[in-house]
């Protein structure tokens, strides 16, 4: 082999292994306290001097309850968003009355989620209920997503562009 391939190969062999087996320097031992005794003085009239205490820290508060209430909150959160995608899958109307009905529920992301099952379902019955909603929101980040599903439901299907170029080649109108 070459020189060229050789030496770099030679010199990376020799390193890593010494990389590994280095080991960062300890961390220096904390400096001892000091004696904070007055100094000495006539043994008549010395007063020791006791070091000042830290305040003492107050009582973390107790937040098992707001995390489990939180966790809870967000298991519901996740089994909706589930559901949803479950849902999007089907073709039935239940399905879709089911994520329609998702659509105006309070926490945004389950709408959001609700927003995208309706597109993945794929059904124009959808269309008049998302103009609706996109119509009477304020939210402008959420009207958009709304009229951006509208946009792609009115989007013919690739069964339909095709039925439309064979009636055209064939020359039916």
């Amino acid at each position: 082999m070459r020189l060229k391939i050789i030496l770099p190969l030679a010199l990376a062999a020799a390193l890593i292994p010494a990389l590994l087996f280095l080991k960062p320097a300890p961390p220096p031992a904390p400096a001892e306290t000091a004696d904070l005794t007055a100094p000495a003085a006539p043994a008549s009239t010395a007063v020791p001097v006791r070091p000042i205490a830290s305040p003492a820290a107050p009582d973390p508060v107790p937040t098992v309850a707001a995390d489990a209430e939180a966790e809870k909150e967000a298991a519901e959160i996740q089994a909706k968003i589930d559901r949803l995608e479950d849902l999007q899958s089907n073709d039935d109307a239940e399905s879709l009355h089911a994520i329609l009905n998702e659509l105006t529920d309070s926490n945004r992301v389950i709408r959001h989620a609700a927003i995208e099952a309706t597109t993945q379902f794929r059904d124009r019955a959808a269309i008049p209920v998302l103009s609706d909603l996109a119509a009477r929101t304020t939210d402008p980040e959420e009207k958009q997503e709304l009229l951006d599903a509208v946009e792609f439901l009115t989007l013919p299907t690739y069964t339909e562009v095709m039925a439309e170029k064979k009636r055209a080649s064939r020359g039916v109108q």
